[in-house]
């Protein structure tokens, strides 16, 4: 019989729900042969989270919530850290002690509950160890200093790699062996750290470390902070493809960022996690998302970090893409050059969420950029006009005018004003 595959998720009450769904997106994507062991590391859930978690049980699935008490990292959580504007809370710090917690387990797969896994995690748990102490993901927002890693530098290490903690493969009978819990412990007690839990086990575990392919951890942040058709081909095992095609194929997402998908519209990631909630044990609990269009600063600071790499699309404001309405990889005629308009295309650009086919205003002669007549409309294939104006009687006029005069069917505006 195939050997059982062990995984384990740390979460509060806080994180329940999206871990709930994270553990159903695995039990629905497991393969036929597949049985696994899902440990919950949990402190004070409520009944009801701990009923939703119990009721995922199947013939091939066992879930045990192993309760702990975490003063103990409580106050771990308050001391030395450099920033206080970490979203990670203090359980992540269980990850130190996951070899002593599961004492019967010769090695495990952790996952961070904003994860969605897409297909079977049997070729994963069977990656051969040998003495390393984890199997990990390199994080893709880390940068070189000369040959060495920019995030593992400032920490004081002179690593090539620095690895992201939300999905490891751990060998915690090697880590027993070891101790490493005390020296994890140690170094986050007396070392540098930014992150939670991530730069002690960068620290104690990195040089005993096997690097995993990003399709294990396809962090949804790159789709924001990076030039995506540039990076495509680190991600796809040196293939360059569309962004869709990095989601689909990823075999774990990973939410990252204080933006969760179950919170806010988030593009791309929102729809896929919540085809899995709502067959979920929370199914019938109602969620309205917040609009990223109201989290101005969200994308001026993704901005500011590209404003070198992006210069003829420079933004006066950060107007957001009503990313909820569009569906992605549509082909998009973009209505206006002004500031939204700018704004819009920015992002357009950096994050290929669709294509555009056209962009249109009624000022044509607006430099530094290909802008096109309104008419040219009639002779362009598209699926939705997306209107980008401010003002809320201009864009009413511009829809009576698109569905009048060039004859746009009136479901095919898209505008984030004036409605």
């Amino acid at each position: 019989m195939q050997e059982s595959i062990n995984i384990v998720y740390i979460t509060d009450e806080g994180y329940a729900m999206p871990t709930c769904v994270s553990m159903l997106s695995l039990i629905m994507n497991m393969d036929k042969d597949d049985r696994v062991n899902i440990f919950v590391i949990c402190d004070s859930l409520s009944k009801k989270a701990k009923e939703c978690f119990l009721s995922l049980r199947r013939e091939n699935v066992c879930i045990e919530l192993v309760e702990v008490e975490w003063e103990r990292y409580r106050q771990l959580a308050k001391e030395n850290i450099r920033t206080k504007y970490t979203h990670v809370t203090g359980t992540a710090l269980y990850k130190f002690s996951l070899s002593e917690m599961l004492r019967d387990l010769e090695k495990v797969i952790y996952l961070d509950g904003d994860t969605v896994i897409q297909k079977s995690l049997n070729a994963l748990y069977n990656y051969n160890l040998g003495d390393n102490y984890v199997a990990a993901v390199n994080d893709i927002m880390d940068e070189s200093i000369g040959e060495y890693s920019k995030m593992a530098n400032r920490i004081g290490l002179k690593r090539r790699g620095y690895f992201n903690s939300g999905v490891m493969l751990l060998n915690l009978k090697k880590m027993r062996e070891d101790s490493i819990v005390h020296k994890l412990f140690t170094y986050r007690e007396n070392g540098i750290n930014y992150f939670m839990d991530q730069d002690a086990l960068n620290a104690v575990l990195g040089e005993n470390r096997i690097i995993l392919p990003y399709k294990y951890n396809l962090l949804s942040t790159v789709t924001d902070a990076y030039e995506v058709d540039k990076k495509t081909k680190i991600l796809i095992e040196g293939k360059e493809v569309s962004v869709e095609e990095c989601i689909r194929t990823a075999i774990i997402l990973h939410i990252t960022g204080k933006q969760k998908c179950w919170e806010y519209n988030v593009p791309w990631y929102s729809e896929i996690f919540f085809r899995y909630y709502k067959r979920s044990p929370y199914a019938n609990e109602k969620v309205v998302l917040k609009s990223l269009i109201k989290q101005v600063s969200y994308l001026e600071n993704r901005i500011r970090w590209y404003e070198d790499k992006i210069t003829n699309y420079k933004l006066t404001r950060g107007y957001i893409v009503p990313y909820e309405k569009i569906e992605p990889g549509c082909r998009l005629v973009l209505y206006g050059a002004g500031n939204v308009g700018k704004s819009y295309y920015a992002q357009f650009i950096l994050t290929r969420y669709c294509t555009i086919v056209l962009w249109v205003d009624q000022n044509v002669e607006i430099q530094d950029y290909q802008i096109n007549s309104p008419f040219e409309i009639l002779q362009t294939e598209y699926d939705y006009v997306l209107i980008a104006i401010e003002n809320c009687k201009t864009v009413m006029n511009v829809k009576h005018f698109l569905t009048t005069e060039l004859n746009v069917k009136e479901d095919r505006v898209i505008s984030a004003f004036g409605e």
